[in-house]
């Protein structure tokens, strides 16, 4: 809007208008970068925890039948689903937790956001808001 008053007032100040723009679009990809590299390393770390939870259970299934003897029981079976139940839900969360929330576009026009048309002042008049 600032840019359109701007313009119609011979583009004075539209410069300054400009350059702050141009720093506010340059610190919101900046604190997206930001954001996107954290998301990154959350993954990683759940991949990483997967990981060695599926392995342990293996070792386990393989090498240390004993420890898992409780588990050949339908009582056992069924503490087994619970655990390995609640493990899936927890993964799944974290999984919602880490994905990326996509925000609005930086730069949009008035008519591309829905219910609402432009409303541009009349020539040589200044609406504040």
């Amino acid at each position: 809007m600032a840019l359109i008053v701007r313009a119609r007032h011979g583009g004075i100040g539209l410069a300054e208008v400009l350059s702050a723009l141009s720093l506010d679009v340059d610190e919101q990809v900046r604190m997206r970068r930001a954001i996107l590299s954290e998301q990154t390393k959350q993954v990683g770390n759940i991949r990483m925890i997967l990981g060695v939870t599926v392995l342990v259970w293996v070792l386990l299934a393989i090498f240390a039948r004993s420890y898992m003897a409780p588990y050949n029981t339908v009582a056992g079976q069924v503490a087994l689903g619970v655990i390995v139940a609640g493990f899936a839900l927890t993964l799944g969360w974290l999984r919602r937790l880490s994905r990326p929330v996509v925000g609005a576009r930086f730069l949009q026009d008035l008519v591309d956001l829905p219910g609402t048309a432009p409303q541009l002042p009349p020539t040589g008049q200044v609406v504040a808001r």
